[in-house]
Parts: C-alpha cells; structure tokens; sequence
C-alpha cells in the first residue's frame, strides 16, 4: 500500500522435554493512502483489483478507505517431537519446493496460515530418505473480498514431501497437493482431511467429491540437483492448477493451466562471509491450450472464488497469475552483517495467451537492494527500491524500509537475520 506502514513482533521460544514451542505474535499497522488503480475505474467502494474483479481471486489493489491494521499470531507453533517425528499446531510461514523467488505452491508472500500438522524429517526407507509434511488449517478471505456472509472461510488440506535417493544424494524429488473447500461444519472430518492422499484424478469419481459444495486442487512436482562440494544447485518445478479428469488427460493436455520454474545458484565462502549468486526464471503463462480449451491465470477458480489466497495475498508467488518473470539476485552474508541486490521483472494480469493483457504486455521492473549490520544487542536493517512500470501499468513505484531486532541473548548473533 501507499503511504507508511509499520510492524513489530516479539516474544519466546524454547524447548521442554521433547515439546518445542514459539510464541511470536505479531502487529502491523498501515497508513493505506488513496492511489489510482491500473486498469479500468473501480466503482466507489469496491477495492478489488480491477484487472481482478471478474476473476475468481481475491486480491484487492487496496485493503480499505482508511488506516489498515491486524494482530495475528505471527511466527508461533507449538510442536511435539519424537525421534523424526512431528505434530503441533502452527501459523508459521512456510515455503514449499526448491524455489527460492517464486515457490509455486506455497510461499512466504502472505501470512502463515493457522493449521494443525503432522510431518517426517529425512526418515530412512532403504533406497533413500523421506520427509514430508501434512497439515489441515483454515483459510479466511480479506476484508474487502465482498463474499457473502457463509462464504468468507476454507478448509485447506495440503501435503508436501521430499525424496533422497542413496545411491544419488545429490538429487532430490518433490511433489505437493493441495486442496481448498468451502467451510462448513459438514467438511470438518477425516474424509476431507485426507483428500490429499486419496485419487489423483476424477475419473471414477475417487475423491468422492458429491459430497464437497465448493472445492479446488493444485498440485506441484520438482527437483533439485546440488552436487557436493560444488557450491551450485539447479532445481525446477512444475505446477497444475486444475483437477485431471484422468490419465490422458494429464499427460495429453499437462499443459493446461499450468506454470513452471527453472533456477540455478552459485554459493561460495571466504574466512568470513557466504557468497550467492542466482537466476531464476518463472512461467505462468496463459498457453496456446487457450485456443481449444479455456484458461484463466493461474491461483484462480471458478468455485472457489477466492482462489488461491489468504487475507487477499496469493499463498504461493505473487508473479504468476501474470505470466511469471525473471529474477537475477546476489548477496554476502557474515556474522558482523550481510547485504543482498536484484533485478528483476514481473509481469501483470494476463487474459490471453502469451500473457498479454487484452493484446499487451503490461507489469514493472523491479532494481532494489538491502543491507544489514549486526551489533552487540541488535541488527540494524535498510532497504530501497524502484520498480517502474510498463504497458498498462505506466506508474512508478518507491519503496524504502527500515528494521531494527533486539538480541535477547549472544547466541543469537548466530541466527539467520529473517530480513
């Protein structure tokens, strides 16, 4: 939003026996001052994304007339561990797949979302290890998303997991599910819990679906490659936005609604820092599928109207429902500081093939940077950037930060800085 916006967060954490626990609770408060739109005038009132409006995603371009402001629980768990074994409550955030720019599935673009899980970390299984991580949460719609009272709430119901082989420790496959159904009391039960478990596709009616009034799926697999003691990982991810009917279609038409990313990264270190270069470049193009079967942009649903989202932020990268973009990042990290730049480019809605916007190319390049020192007590945080505009969207936009994270003990200085 424009104008100034805040935040501050505080709190505990530790362990107990073989019970963890961090309780993080945190504020923010927004100026959330008046702007013009891209794209066609909003009716007074309605603070949808105009590009958006006739689209099944709740993403407003502005949180409200006025000041915007919420307490949430932040960066909290509660998780009970056994061996390599794990069950709590969390409403941390996550980020799911090798992505690090633009995680298809789940990202860290919106706020964690508040669920119960339960997860393996790197079990054995002979041929290699395993781990994975379900979790069954609630999803809520912003508060300018006009949803009719009854119709504002989500069950998500979601499972990631991640393979090792032994005899290729270099390598790495991933696969994610994830499942959004309209709230009521009638979904709350094992039946939809363990959706993500249960048939890949329609045919046969498997998930048993008759039962289900608004739902939706997606679904992701990946890979990464980082030989050891090289310092460089190469990594991509394939998403679906539909449910396949069945087998052809998936492999006939896998093309359909779909996006995809491809990275590479470069790491290396001195006696004192960590060095990182990469490129990342991300697909949620409308394809040529468009010309014999109908697609929207990506994170969007028919009966789910709020699409891919919570609070009105999208749940996995914030550059796909356009078409994707390209990113080109490099940083230092140390113990007295780091700092980090990119540039990039994304682009915005699309509603036709090639990811144009009734016939054009629209979005913004993005050129920002930050740096951070790490003091005795406290690390000491500054951001800016620009990011210009192009096709439809001709604005320029400016944003500066600033943070400051008390250390409550030495050890601390050791963490990683969350900026």
């Amino acid at each position: 939003g424009r104008g100034i916006t805040g935040s501050a967060t505080m709190g505990i954490s530790g362990d107990v026996g073989p019970l963890s626990y961090s309780l993080r609770p945190l504020a923010f408060w927004s100026e959330n001052r008046s702007f013009t739109s891209v794209g066609p005038p909003s009716p007074p009132g309605d603070y949808r994304d105009p590009l958006l409006a006739t689209t099944a995603v709740d993403h407003p371009y502005r949180f409200g007339a006025g000041n915007y402001s919420r307490i949430g629980p932040g960066e909290s768990w509660v998780t009970m561990n056994a061996g390599g074994f794990a069950a709590g409550i969390s409403s941390a955030s996550q980020s799911w797949g090798p992505s690090d720019v633009a995680p298809l599935v789940l990202g860290t673009g919106a706020a964690g979302t508040p669920r119960a899980f339960m997860e393996a970390r790197a079990v054995p299984i002979g041929i290699g290890r395993v781990t994975a991580h379900w979790a069954v949460g609630r999803l809520e719609a912003s508060p300018v998303s006009e949803l009719p009272s009854g119709q504002r709430s989500r069950l998500s119901t979601a499972v990631t997991a991640n393979f090792e082989p032994a005899a290729f420790p270099c390598l790495s496959f991933g696969a994610s599910r994830f499942f959004h159904v309209r709230w009521d009391r009638g979904i709350v039960r094992s039946s939809v819990a363990t959706l993500p478990f249960r048939g890949l596709f329609k045919q046969g009616n498997p998930t048993d679906e008759t039962f289900l009034r608004d739902y939706n799926q997606l679904a992701s697999v990946s890979a990464r490659l980082a030989p050891k003691a090289t310092g460089v990982e190469v990594y991509s991810e394939f998403y679906r936005e539909d449910h396949s009917n069945d087998l052809r279609d998936l492999t006939v038409e896998a093309d359909h609604s779909s996006a995809y990313t491809v990275g590479i990264r470069r790491s290396w270190r001195d006696s004192a820092n960590v060095y990182t270069v990469g490129v990342e470049f991300a697909n949620g193009r409308i394809s040529r599928l468009d010309r014999v079967r109908p697609q929207g942009p990506v994170y969007a649903h028919g009966k789910t109207a709020e699409g891919h989202t919570y609070l009105g932020q999208y749940l996995g990268a914030a550059s796909m429902p356009g078409g994707g973009g390209m990113v080109i990042e490099a940083s230092r990290a140390g113990q007295l500081g780091s700092w980090w730049a990119e540039a990039a480019i994304h682009r915005a809605l699309q509603d036709e093939e090639g990811g144009q916007w009734n016939g054009r190319l629209s979005g913004w390049y993005v050129v920002r940077g930050g740096r951070s020192v790490v003091s005795k007590n406290a690390v000491y945080s500054l951001t800016a950037g620009i990011e210009p505009g192009f096709g439809w969207d001709r604005a320029t936009n400016f944003a500066l930060g600033a943070s400051v994270r008390l250390l409550a003990r030495e050890q601390d200085r050791a963490r990683p800085n969350p900026d």
